[in-house]
């Protein structure tokens, strides 16, 4: 497991990255978390990050690097599309409650 702080170009802490092996496939990685503080959001540092994150797991053997985001996070699911992130399993819900 790897656990990094993301700065920025000032030596600000805008976020984390947690990175490890994925335990249940060989030779594959796992972002376990990954966060940009609000107001450090649009300037790039996701994105940045993110290729931070394949450099580290191709450096050490890896071949592929897997995540799980939330369906209503339309603006992380945008940003891992662009960088080549695929939809692999899909998990669905319908709330019961009356309307």
């Amino acid at each position: 497991m790897h656990l990094f702080v993301v700065v920025d170009d000032t030596g600000t802490d805008v976020g984390f990255l947690w990175l490890g092996r994925d335990p249940d496939r060989s030779n594959t990685w796992y972002v376990w978390d990954v966060s940009i503080g609000e107001q450090f959001r649009g300037r790039g540092l996701g994105r940045a990050t993110m290729l931070a994150a394949e450099y580290v797991a191709r450096r050490a053997g890896g071949v592929a690097i897997g995540l799980n985001v939330f369906g209503l996070n339309t603006v992380a699911r945008k940003l891992y599309e662009s960088l080549g992130y695929a939809v692999i399993s899909q998990q669905m819900l319908k709330d019961l409650r009356p309307r």
